[in-house]
């Protein structure tokens, strides 16, 4: 017995020790490949549990591998009669390949997910180095374990030298996390340069008119955005389908309304019918790599189709190494509780998202791209940065008002001071995303990749501010949530413009396809904003949109919009009508004094949607929603329980708190009524059912 526990003890010292080296090289590795944004006290903590949670395992291996080997080993007097009546070692021919095959096994399981990935990125090369490495590897443990314990077996000695074998088993793994696990990797060859690298930018929750090129309505300084608007195209009047993240995405990607492609709702699922962008650019040799920054885009969306590497790695929860690696499940662990801001259940920041598809074009910059980078910063809750400018609003992780309160607030019981705070916090996350837009730019610069690279910057949805009694979310399709930033700059291809007309984010796929010089799936609800960017005058686009106005019910609001009106049908029948251009802030309803035009636009609505919308497509929120997921989305502000209240348009919708931020427009172009009243549906590239 007491032998038995010596080799325990001993065992369990020494993996000790190799778990400890183990968990510092680790540490030091995690912070370099998967570019972590920490201060001192985190990084402290993550070495330190890298130690911890690496000691820990180590120690428990050698003990276990102690207790399984001293029984064989500590008696010399059996190996030597087993010996005699078998003619041959007995423990070296066993527990030799089982030490191999283990350490294989191992150092396996931690590189399957680079593995995978450069078999899928196009690299099968790497991949068979690497397999070769992880087989090498093992069998030299293999054969140092055979050798040491033949040393046993043979009589020359009682035991085995453990710390040895232990290295034999622990050492290669290691090599093979050191050699696999970050995100270095080689350049492709074989680049078409006659067609452009792609860089989609989404900015989640961006109000057009908050940044400087459309007009700066608030305290936001937007100088990258700016700056791009001033040498690209700039589309003044861009409007979403549908102000919510996921449809919104779901169009950019597929250039199919949501009442087409079927994703009404951030609870939904894309179905696998049309084609995606990513799709499209990779048959035809284009590296696909997409960021994003939010739950409500994770991979269960499906806008995620088509993309080689899809990063939606923000959740504490481990979701198998076959997604992720063994250093981010491990990274992840540590900062399940400490540290949300880096390893959220929910969203991770603009830094971190860089950082990741900065790494990915590093391993991707000889090859033609199409990266897409996501950033929901400027989603509520807000958190002050400490940008200069904006000190009023509290130094990061306190911020100057508890906005939780105020934006549950849901029957406009709130203190105007506060909203007004709460304006200067949102314009604060709008100046901190364009500084984002800004590194991930000069990242490209530095590269040498902005020359041949078509850049386009695209909001999903806007946000209310008090407008219309909406307290800052994006309900209902007023032009404050489906208005949105549109910028395009493909140098050589595209001139500086400012395109006062309509256009539409079902417009994106096809434009984009245009200028790479891709041929699009033969469906499509948008066309190509190519000619419109080059300066030809095009006939009318209309926008059909689609929306959610949880605090006054269940099913979908739809509407048309033009350039100069847009009419908005209820679930529950109501109906309003706004002449935009002389009333840009829809605050005068004139349904009531333009009967005739009411009645045209309903009827090129229904022509246009058929039953789609109204309180029948309530549905579009999954009744088997996983209660996981419904959890995760009312976190980030989604699924809201309806509040009840009475029949008739916005009862809980005060008039005179209504705000209007958008300059008059000049007398000579307020139109007096709707001439030649309404179109019927065409034009609106939406297929009548």
């Amino acid at each position: 017995m007491r032998f038995l526990v010596g080799r325990a003890a001993r065992g369990a010292l020494y993996g000790l020790g190799i778990g400890l080296v183990v968990g510092a090289v680790e540490a030091t590795a995690a912070l370099f490949s998967l570019r972590l944004v920490l201060t001192v006290a985190e990084r402290l903590a993550l070495f330190g549990a890298g130690a911890a949670l690496y000691g820990a395992a180590g120690a428990a291996f050698g003990l276990g591998t102690a207790l399984v080997l001293a029984p064989l080993l500590g008696g010399g007097e059996r190996v030597r009669t087993y010996r005699k009546l078998t003619g041959r070692d007995v423990l070296a021919p066993v527990l030799g390949p089982v030490a191999g095959l283990t350490t294989s096994g191992l150092a396996g399981l931690v590189a399957a997910p680079t593995l995978v990935e450069r078999v899928r990125g196009g690299s099968p090369g790497t991949a068979g180095l690497m397999v070769a490495l992880i087989a090498g590897t093992g069998a030299a443990a293999g054969v140092l374990a055979w050798r040491e314990l033949h040393r046993v077996d043979a009589g020359e000695g009682r035991r085995t030298r453990f710390p040895h074998f232990a290295g034999a088993l622990l050492a290669p793994l290691l090599l093979a996390v050191l050699a696999f696990g970050g995100d270095a990797g080689p350049a492709g060859e074989g680049v078409d340069s006659s067609r452009p690298n792609v860089v989609l930018i989404t900015l989640d929750t961006v109000r057009a008119n908050r940044l400087g090129l459309y007009g700066g309505r608030g305290t936001a300084r937007t100088p990258v955005l700016d700056a791009l608007g001033a040498e690209g195209v700039v589309f003044l009047q861009a409007i979403a389908p549908q102000p919510e993240t996921a449809p919104s995405h779901a169009t950019m990607f597929t250039g199919l309304h949501p009442l087409s492609h079927g994703l009404t709702s951030n609870a939904g699922t894309l179905s696998t019918a049309p084609p995606t962008l990513a799709e499209v650019l990779g048959r035809e040799g284009y590296a696909t790599g997409a960021f994003v920054s939010a739950y409500a885009l994770d991979g269960r969306v499906g806008v995620g189709r088509g993309f080689e590497t899809y990063d939606d790695d923000f959740s504490n929860k481990v979701r198998g190494l076959g997604a992720l690696s063994l250093r981010q499940l491990w990274v992840k662990w540590v900062f399940r509780f400490g540290n949300p801001a880096q390893v959220s259940d929910l969203e991770r920041p603009a830094p971190a998202t860089n950082a990741r598809a900065l790494a990915w074009l590093d391993r991707h910059r000889g090859e033609r791209f199409f990266l897409w980078v996501h950033y929901f910063d400027a989603h509520s809750p807000y958190v002050p940065h400490g940008l200069p400018g904006f000190e009023a609003n509290g130094t990061p992780g306190s911020p100057s008002v508890d906005h939780v309160a105020v934006l549950d607030s849901r029957r406009n019981e709130y203190p105007q001071d506060e909203v007004e705070k709460l304006k200067r916090l949102y314009d604060e996350e709008v100046t901190f995303v364009d500084s984002q837009v800004g590194e991930l730019l000069a990242g490209l610069g530095e590269r040498g990749l902005a020359e041949g690279t078509l850049v386009a910057v695209v909001g999903d949805h806007g946000e209310s501010m008090d407008d219309h009694g909406i307290m800052f979310s994006h309900n209902g399709i007023y032009d404050t949530v489906v208005e949105v930033p549109f910028l395009l700059k493909a140098p050589g291809t595209l001139p500086h413009r400012r395109v006062d007309a309509q256009v539409r984010l079902v417009d994106l796929m096809p434009t984009l396809l245009e200028l790479t010089g891709v041929r699009g799936p033969e469906r499509s609800d948008g066309s190509s904003l190519v000619p419109l960017a080059r300066g030809a005058e095009e006939g009318e686009r209309q926008a059909l949109l689609v929306g959610h106005l949880q605090h006054v019910g269940p099913g979908l609001w739809c509407g048309l919009r033009s350039n100069e009106w847009k009419y908005i049908r209820g679930p529950d029948g109501t109906e309003e009508l706004y002449l935009l251009r002389k009333d840009p802030c829809e605050q005068e309803d004139v349904a009531s004094s333009q009967p005739r035009a009411v009645e045209a636009a309903r009827s090129g609505l229904e022509a246009v949607v058929g039953d789609r919308c109204g309180a029948a497509a309530a549905e579009s929120v999954p009744s088997d929603l996983d209660p996981e997921v419904a959890r995760r989305l009312q976190a980030l502000g989604y699924l809201q329980a309806p509040t009840p209240s009475g029949s008739g348009p916005r009862p809980d919708r005060p008039r005179a708190r209504w705000v209007c931020d958008e300059p008059a427009p000049p007398a000579d172009a307020l139109p007096g009524a709707i001439e030649g009243g309404l179109p019927d549906g065409e034009g609106t590239g939406i297929a009548t059912p």
